[in-house]
């Protein structure tokens, strides 16, 4: 919340937060074995799949409409314009009440079901908030269909989102194993629709009646602020940069941070949308997983990460244009958060969608900072379009941001060996809100490396010698972050919902993967179900697949004895051999995959997710709980 508080000197300092959100020698070999280069992401087969589909309005139900009292343009400015408190990032959006719909009874006598040509049922629910630039639907979900199709979309608009029921449930099945059993971790947030105005059409397919849907939409999150509005709407003045920000493209040499850098929107637990900004981080084999860092500040829950749109290549045409480029990407469909840390203002997340061709995995440095370092940092101040920095690392501080009912976090001036947190002085550019979780950047012969994200400071257009503060990424890296970006040989194993055979399909390979994706409209892509071993290493077991002609599902099994059996007895099963590794028993870091049998499709059900087992055990007598059926990873370490 840069240059929203006074200063209070406590001791050496006091950093007032930005609610916005080297190493040794170069030459040393020690210090270059601390650090991973960075790469940029490829065009790959899939790229072009998305989401976002041709809407047939002509085919839409007719929605039942939801109109909440006009909000004033007053109310609007007054919601964003207070005073943020410490931490907490840029706010610009809030909760409204749908009171017609705060409970499953209450929103189920909002539906108005028709049949489908297909034999299924489809109603829809329009929700007007009159006077919002964008609206985002709170879906409080207990129970939905697998293959249930949820679509998103503005009454006129062309297009519509689409997520399945499988998607959303396993989001909230995510939150649930995270964050437990609230209405919080219950709740999918819908994207955001631009204008007043958002529906949220489902469609359920055949042999599901309404009563197979157990939704409330108790809220919505009013977005004041949009995050693509244009700049010089009348709006939108409110999220425009301060004078003294640099437009990226007005410093050349630094595209790659910038295609690394991604502005980010997500909503709160309590409906509350922010801003704040991220970046890409590559791993020291170069898998290609996206892990993304912020601010704890920021994102601090598994819910709040679900909830997370990511906008790539979000800046001008041309230095000092105000006009956003056509390459500006959105990746939708939130993130896993692996951790979140108030020592260091730590948010490390795996994205669960592929970001776009063309972005950067920033290279990282785990080495103790140096003082006087020149350092770099690229970020979306108010949201705006992407803003560079430059200045030198100044001092070393411990930080106290507990306290999240105060307006100021405190600083005092610390070691290399003791100091949480490092203090950039700038002499070039600015961070404000909305700048908050982005990367700051050393140079070591001539390539950028990531040590710490941005949580605040005083530092302003009138201030430029004030503070501006960042987490110590080596901090972090060293307490959690290595498990990851240090990856072994663990890999992801992806999971599909195929719509034709209500069966799930599992595979390690990232070739077939994208084919998949490119090739089966029917299969609904899912992300990472778990991880496990693509070779074989000493102590681990084949899981092996067959696939049923007869049914078109597969079937997976870690049993030697059940394969064979499979082989011998059933014709209808062609076998396709091992095609990842795990363990047959527990260990000190695995956790069971759970199987069960669906008597009414003949198919097998495997999830990692012991809420998401609980769920299938209490909404689908037909599927038959087999338990334990082998034991993986719920991360890549």
């Amino acid at each position: 919340m840069v240059g929203f508080f006074k200063s209070i000197v406590i001791a050496v300092s006091t950093v007032v937060l930005t609610a916005c959100g080297g190493g040794a020698s170069w030459n040393d070999p020690i210090a270059a074995a601390a650090r991973v280069e960075s790469t940029t992401r490829v065009a790959q087969s899939g790229d072009g799949i998305t989401a976002v589909k041709i809407r047939l309005s002509e085919v839409s139900p007719k929605p039942q409409v939801i109109k909440l009292d006009a909000v004033s343009a007053a109310r609007n400015l007054a919601e964003v314009a207070v005073i943020p408190q410490a931490g907490r990032p840029t706010k610009i959006g809030f909760s409204r009440d749908l009171a017609l719909m705060a409970s499953t009874d209450k929103t189920a006598a909002v539906w108005h079901w028709k049949s489908t040509p297909k034999g299924g049922h489809i109603a829809a629910i329009s929700v007007v908030s009159t006077g919002a630039t964008g609206v985002r639907l709170g879906l409080l979900v207990k129970r939905m269909p697998w293959d249930a199709v949820v679509r998103v979309y503005a009454q006129n608009a062309p297009s519509a989102v689409e997520i399945s029921g499988g998607e959303i449930m396993a989001s909230i099945h995510r939150n649930m194993d995270a964050d437990g059993l609230s209405d919080a971790a219950r709740t999918y947030w819908t994207p955001g629709v631009e204008g007043d105005e958002s529906t949220v059409e489902i469609e359920l397919p055949p042999g599901f009646s309404p009563d197979a849907l157990e939704l409330a939409i108790p809220r919505l999150s009013n977005i004041v602020i949009s995050p693509l509005k244009d700049l010089n709407a009348e709006t939108a003045k409110i999220g425009q940069a301060a004078y003294c920000e640099i437009d990226i493209n007005c410093a050349s040499g630094n595209s790659a941070l910038g295609n690394g850098t991604a502005k980010m929107s997500y909503v709160a637990s309590d409906g509350t949308s922010y801003v704040c900004s991220g970046s890409l981080l590559n791993d020291r084999v170069q898998s290609g997983t996206p892990y993304f860092l912020s601010a704890n500040h920021c994102i601090s829950l598994q819910s709040e990460a679900s909830s997370l749109t990511t906008y790539w290549f979000y800046r001008s045409t041309s230095c000092n244009s105000g006009t956003l480029s056509s390459s500006s990407k959105t990746l939708l469909g939130g993130a896993t958060l692996l951790y979140a840390s108030s020592v260091t203002d730590t948010s490390f997340m795996r994205l669960n969608n592929t970001p776009p061709a063309g972005a950067v995995y920033q290279g990282w440095d785990a080495s103790v900072p140096t003082l006087s370092t020149s350092l770099v940092s690229v970020h979306h101040p108010k949201g705006d379009l992407q803003k560079i920095s430059f200045g030198s690392l100044r001092a070393f501080k411990d930080c106290n941001l507990s306290d999240a009912l105060s307006e100021s976090f405190y600083c005092t001036s610390s070691t290399a060996a003791k100091g949480n947190f490092i203090d950039m002085l700038l002499n070039q550019g600015m961070n404000e809100p909305g700048s908050s979780g982005s990367g700051i950047y050393k140079s070591v012969s001539g390539s950028n490396y990531l040590i710490g994200q941005l949580t605040g400071g005083s530092a302003s257009c009138a201030n430029p010698t004030g503070s501006s503060t960042y987490g110590r990424f080596d901090i972090a890296y060293t307490a959690a972050l290595k498990k990851w970006l240090d990856a072994s040989v663990r890999s992801a194993v992806y999971r599909f919902y195929n719509k034709t055979t209500g069966a799930h399909f599992f595979t390690i390979s990232v070739a077939e993967r994208d084919f998949v994706i490119s090739n089966n409209p029917n299969f609904n892509y899912e992300g990472p179900a778990f991880y496990a071993y693509a070779t074989v290493i000493n102590g681990l077991s084949s899981v092996y697949r067959f696939y049923n002609t007869l049914t078109s599902a597969h079937f997976y099994t870690i049993s030697a004895a059940e394969r064979d059996y499979v082989k011998t007895t059933n014709p209808v099963f062609s076998y396709e051999g091992p095609v990842w590794y795990a363990q047959t028993t527990a260990g000190a870091t695995t956790t069971p995959v759970y199987r069960f049998y669906n008597q009414s499709r003949g198919t097998h059900f495997y999830t990692i997710s012991a809420s998401e087992r609980d769920y299938v055990k209490l909404n689908y007598p037909e599927f038959s709980y087999e338990g334990e059926s082998y034991h993986a990873w719920s991360s890549l370490n």
